[in-house]
């Protein structure tokens, strides 16, 4: 089967690492990506490094242009929000009524996004517990997180799924199929949505921010809004959820300052849009209050500038 990694950064990065590592030249592990990483990975292969474990994998083609890739059994997701959409249209011409779409984005309307690109697509919404980035061009590290993926379908036959744990898990991938994966993914985004939402527009640091009686009251306000949409989505979140991500929030070395806030304090584009903005544009669509989250949304948008 021939298996396409698009977006090879840090989530990409582990997943084509292990898959390659594993299964080449059984199944055909094709890189998507641009830019000087494509170009690394193409003279030296990657190289993907963890606190145990260091492996420098080639790939059967590592490509910035999809189209001339053929026929996709599997694609696997690992962009960035704002290029899901040029992504999936690239991809096109590499699939067919049989290809699966699996995604490991961040945000809980991924795969909705998807079948408005591809419609009739079997799409399989993820999430993983990972922290990883490119370190230099070509090498990717690991630097935290215990990399369970939990995908699903969010209707259907689960069990027909049940090869592609299978073969995430041969390869030394913590994958879970899920029965219910939407509310799954509400409960990742619970946690890092709440979190990214507030570090990004206070500047503090994580540990400072659940230490800060101030601040550990504004991410309870904004995880309880969350809460309120994802049941309005129809997914029930348990209120005992509020005290559990408290709690490990305080168990992240105190200095860790999210990806979102990162992005925010450095100039990148930041993933606002599966974050603060989808929060309040799906409340304001549901008739929904989300006053926290409009509270940081005014600070992170004077720091960048909009």
């Amino acid at each position: 089967m021939r298996i396409g990694i698009v977006g090879v950064g840090g989530i990409g990065g582990h997943f084509g690492a292990r898959l390659a590592e594993r299964y080449a030249p059984e199944h055909e592990i094709v890189f998507v990506q641009r830019g000087e990483h494509l170009d690394a990975v193409r003279e030296h292969g990657l190289r993907y490094a963890t606190r145990d474990h260091e492996s420098l994998v080639r790939p059967a083609l590592a490509t910035d242009d999809p189209a001339g890739v053929g026929r996709l059994g599997l694609a696997i997701l690992c962009v960035k929000s704002r290029s899901l959409e040029p992504a999936l249209e690239s991809l096109r011409p590499c699939l067919d009524q049989n290809s699966l779409v699996l995604t490991a984005l961040n945000g809980v309307d991924i795969a909705r996004r998807c079948r408005m690109i591809l419609p009739g697509q079997t799409v399989l919404p993820g999430c993983i517990y990972l922290s990883a980035h490119i370190e230099s061009p070509g090498v990717v590290r690991q630097v935290g997180g215990a990399g369970k993926f939990f995908f699903g379908p969010e209707e259907g036959d689960v069990e027909k799924h049940r090869w592609i744990e299978t073969l995430l898990a041969g390869a030394g991938i913590k994958a879970v199929l899920d029965a219910d994966i939407r509310a799954r993914l509400w409960e990742k985004y619970l946690f890092v949505g709440a979190l990214a939402t507030l570090t990004a527009a206070t500047g503090l640091s994580i540990g400072q921010s659940v230490r800060d009686p101030q601040t550990r009251q504004q991410f309870t306000g904004l995880m309880r809004e969350i809460m309120a949409l994802a049941s309005a989505r129809g997914a029930r979140l348990a209120e005992a959820k509020i005290a559990e991500n408290l709690a490990l929030a305080e168990r992240i070395p105190p200095e860790t300052r999210t990806s979102l806030q990162l992005d925010v304090e450095t100039g990148k584009p930041a993933e606002l849009d599966v974050f603060t903005e989808y929060v309040l544009d799906s409340s304001g669509e549901l008739g929904l209050e989300a006053p926290i989250h409009r509270e940081m949304f005014r600070s992170i948008k004077r720091k960048i500038g909009r």
